[in-house]
C-alpha cells in the first residue's frame, strides 16, 4: 500500500514538473517555423555573400551536436555580454536548433513541386507571385506538412536536454527526487518515459495520419 502511495506522489510530482517541456514546446514551436520560414526565404534570394552565411549556419547547426548549443547560448554568449536566464536559454537554443533543420524541410518542399506543374500553371495565365502563392505554395504545404509534424516531436524529445540548466521540467525534478528516494530510481525512470510516451505516441499516432492523408502519389 505504501509502495502504491509512493507511486502515486512520485507520478503526480513528475507530470506537474512535466509541463514544463510541454510549455517550452509549444512556445518554440511557432518560432521555430518563423525562424525557418525565414531562413529558407532568403536563402533563395540570389545573393552568395547571404546565403554563403546562411548555408554555414544551417550545416553548422547540422553537424553538432544539440548538448553543445546548449551550453554556447547559457554559458558561451555571457562571455560576449549576451545573457539570457536558464529557460530563455532553453527557448533561443531549441529555437535556433530546430529552426536550421525546419528550413531545409520548407526549402526540400519548394523544390519538390514539379516544375511541370508551373509551367502548366503558366500556360494557364498563373504566373509569377500568383502562381507561386496559389499553387507552389499549397503542393508545398503538402510536402512539408509530415516532416514538420515530425519535427515537432523531436523538439519535445529535445526538450528533456533542458533539465542541464536547471530548468525544472521532469528530467530535473526526476534527478532531484533520485537523492532523496534512490532505491526508487527505476520507478522514477519509468514514471518519466511513460510520461514522454503518454505525450509523444499521440503527437507520432497525428504525423503518421498527416504522412497517409498528405501523401502526394
Amino acid at each position: 500500500m505504501f509502495g502504491e502511495i509512493m507511486v502515486v506522489e512520485f507520478a503526480r510530482a513528475l507530470f506537474t514538473a512535466g509541463w514544463i517541456n510541454v510549455t517550452l514546446t509549444v512556445a518554440t514551436f511557432p518560432l521555430m517555423l518563423m525562424v525557418g520560414g525565414l531562413i529558407a526565404v532568403l536563402r533563395s534570394i540570389p545573393f552568395r555573400p547571404l546565403n554563403f552565411l546562411l548555408g554555414v549556419y544551417v550545416d553548422a547547426i547540422r553537424a553538432t551536436p544539440l548538448l553543445l548549443h546548449l551550453f554556447f547560448v547559457f554559458f558561451g554568449l555571457p562571455m560576449w555580454g549576451i545573457r539570457f536566464d536558464a529557460w530563455t536559454s532553453a527557448l533561443v537554443m531549441l529555437t535556433l536548433h530546430f529552426a536550421a533543420y525546419q528550413s531545409v524541410v520548407f526549402r526540400s518542399a519548394v523544390s519538390s513541386v514539379p516544375k511541370s506543374v508551373r509551367e502548366a500553371s503558366r500556360a494557364l495565365g498563373i504566373e509569377g507571385f500568383t502562381c507561386f502563392r496559389r499553387v507552389t505554395v499549397p503542393l508545398a504545404f503538402r510536402i512539408a506538412l509530415p516532416p514538420t509534424a515530425n519535427m515537432l516531436v523531436d523538439l519535445f524529445r529535445g526538450t528533456a536536454i533542458v533539465s542541464l540548466l536547471s530548468v525544472q521540467d521532469i528530467v530535473f525534478k526526476g534527478t532531484i527526487m533520485l537523492q532523496t528516494y534512490k532505491g526508487d530510481s527505476p520507478t522514477i525512470f519509468l514514471i518519466i518515459a511513460l510520461f514522454f510516451v503518454a505525450v509523444g505516441y499521440p503527437m507520432s499516432m497525428v504525423v503518421r495520419s498527416l504522412e497517409r492523408k498528405f501523401a502526394i502519389l
